[in-house]
């Protein structure tokens, strides 16, 4: 792995969705990192300092929303590029994508 190697944590729980896309960033010749709960997302975001985060809003234990606002509301994590999917009409105006911080929202793959 080189020092410029870019980091992704992926967080979904759909497990066909999560190899799809660790795939994808894979072939990007980035490192990924896989959560299939929101739980475990947080626990490995903490223990591996990703570069990005992409976060299913509706993975289980700890939702997307809440998972970016523990983390942007972390000093340490604050940097952290996080991007939340869900397979929703996305309202970018919405309170709960507003009050999480995250930096986007995409429609799911």
């Amino acid at each position: 792995m080189s020092d410029d190697q870019k980091t992704v944590l992926i967080a979904e729980s759909d497990s066909r969705v999560l190899d799809a896309l660790a795939s994808q960033f894979k072939k990007r010749g980035m490192l990924t990192i896989t959560a299939e709960d929101g739980f475990d997302a947080y626990t490995r975001a903490c223990k591996e300092s990703p570069d990005f985060l992409i976060a299913e809003i509706n993975i289980p234990l700890v939702n997307g929303y809440r998972l970016s606002k523990l983390l942007k509301g972390d000093e340490r994590y604050r940097h952290l590029i996080i991007i939340l999917m869900t397979t929703k009409i996305i309202n970018k105006s919405e309170e709960m994508y507003q009050a999480s911080e995250a930096n986007d929202i995409i429609q799911k793959p």
